[in-house]
């Protein structure tokens, strides 16, 4: 990334965070490019937050405002499954939000093709939950062991490989929460799809029967009550309120 010193204006303006993590982790910092995909509650926080840490440049794949005058903030508009490799290694670091499973391992295996290592993240959230998914490849790291300072490798599983190891073999002390997110992520698939080719006509349907309007339809029964419930419980679901995980997780 280069060993360019930090300007006047960037040391005085990071002068309190460079207390905290030092000249060397700002000055990496203010060198990092990185592209987000997927602007929704916590990927917009996390934005937020680098972009006033003072990263070197912010790419995001949707239509959003500069937060820091001081960093480029470009816009990269397209499905993002469809971009080549070469797209990626522009970026030190990959976040990616809000998008399908095939797509997180399609861009996380291009990642990796690369020559050099592009950290890549992955992060959700459902109602009060979320997750966070974290590659960074090969990763080399310094250990202090009694008066010797020793170098230490951490090897990082791709997504696909992490998401794909069976359930039975993983720890007991694992939260409950990993499973439950792992089904809302495959029921949401199954929900685009649907949603994509028959949505309009299913939510004019569905919203017709909760009206009451079609007194031909089996939730005018009562023994039907506890769906009508669920689905009109869907619909508000369907508001896509910002849960405060956003913002917990996005930190």
């Amino acid at each position: 990334m280069g060993n360019e010193e930090l300007t006047e204006q960037e040391t005085a303006l990071y002068d309190r965070q460079i207390r905290v993590w030092g000249v060397d982790a700002q000055r990496r910092l203010s060198k990092s490019h990185i592209l987000v995909s997927g602007l929704r509650g916590t990927v917009v926080e996390f934005c937020k937050n680098i972009v006033l840490a003072g990263v070197g440049s912010l790419t995001l794949n949707d239509d959003r405002p500069e937060f820091n005058p001081m960093v480029r903030v470009s816009v990269q508009k397209g499905d993002l499954s469809s971009f080549g490799i070469n797209f990626f290694d522009q970026f030190d670091v990959v976040v990616v939000s809000c998008c399908t499973l095939s797509t997180k391992k399609s861009v996380n295996e291009k990642c990796h093709k690369l020559s050099k290592r592009v950290a890549y993240y992955t992060v959700d959230c459902r109602d009060s939950c979320g997750e966070i998914f974290v590659d960074l490849q090969n990763y080399t790291y310094s250990k202090k062991k009694l008066q010797e300072t020793i170098e230490c490798l951490l090897q990082y599983p791709t997504f696909e490989d992490a998401i794909a190891i069976p359930w039975r073999s993983l720890p007991k002390r694992l939260s409950k929460l990993y499973f439950a997110m792992r089904g809302t992520t495959s029921y949401s698939a199954v929900l685009s799809s649907l949603f994509s080719e028959w949505g309009l006509v299913l939510l004019r349907g569905s919203w017709k029967v909760l009206l009451g309007r079609d007194k031909h339809n089996a939730f005018h029964n009562s023994r039907h009550q506890k769906y009508k419930n669920l689905l009109i419980w869907y619909f508000f679901l369907l508001l896509y309120l910002m849960p405060d995980s956003d913002c917990v997780l996005g930190i």
